[in-house]
């Protein structure tokens, strides 16, 4: 199976300016990302999809491939993730490239390791399964806890708070949540379809010590904090001297 890792990562940032080059534990957050896809050997193929020129040097110099820019229209604040995949799938094919299956690589996911995506890609390669997505399991901020507010300005139930408001955690269905680190998907999935999620999605389960998805000043705190922890669910989290 040829498996293309795809690094998205533009220039543009609104939470955190210039966010996928921003110092994370003395790397630009993007190195983390390119590292972890390096050192996988089912992927056929490194790339990164971006508009931004110092983005592409900063990605060439850890030895991703750079075959190609994205054009400003796919970098706009407004631009949704699946035509940047069916851009970059073009431009490839175009250069002679072909591939079963993609691999999303987020730079905002830097705690993901090399055994997360084997898994990954195991689960896809060995079953019958479409897609894989990595997901977290919910702890106290369930669902079922949580509230809306209506128009006149009360909390009301939403439809998926089936449970009483003093019914123990314990009762609660497990539920989990995206969490941004890993998306694989077979290519005519997002050809055909243009999903990345399909109708036989497995789940990866990723503990939530390696889920952090970076947004804002805050999370670069966090996950700064993390990186410098002895925690054994990040014992195989890339950090570097």
């Amino acid at each position: 199976m040829n498996i293309l890792g795809l690094v998205v990562a533009r220039g543009g940032s609104k939470g955190v300016p210039r966010k996928n080059l921003k110092d994370l534990s003395g790397q630009p957050l993007i190195r983390y990302t390119i590292e972890v896809a390096k050192r996988v050997d089912a992927l056929t193929y490194v790339a990164i999809s971006t508009d931004d020129i110092e983005i592409a040097e900063v990605a060439k110099s850890y030895g991703c491939n750079v075959p190609f820019l994205r054009p400003p229209n796919l970098a706009t604040d407004d631009a949704t993730v699946i035509p940047v995949i069916q851009h970059s799938l073009f431009k490839l094919k175009e250069l002679g490239y072909h591939f079963d299956a993609v691999l999303l690589l987020q730079p905002t996911n830097p705690l993901r390791t090399v055994t997360d995506i084997e898994q990954a890609i195991s689960l896809l390669k060995n079953s019958d399964v479409d897609s894989v997505l990595s997901v977290s399991k919910v702890e106290d901020n369930h669902p079922a806890r949580m509230k809306l507010i209506d128009h006149k300005g009360y909390l009301e139930e939403p439809a998926y708070a089936a449970k009483k408001f003093d019914a123990p955690r314990q009762s609660f269905d497990d539920v989990y949540l995206r969490n941004g680190a890993i998306y694989l998907f077979k290519t005519e999935l997002i050809i055909e379809k243009g999903r990345i999620m399909g109708d036989r999605c497995a789940p990866l389960i990723i503990p939530r010590e390696r889920a952090f998805n970076i947004d804002d000043e805050v999370d670069f705190v966090i996950i700064e904090s993390l990186l410098n922890s002895n925690l054994q669910e990040l014992d195989e989290v890339i950090r570097f001297d």
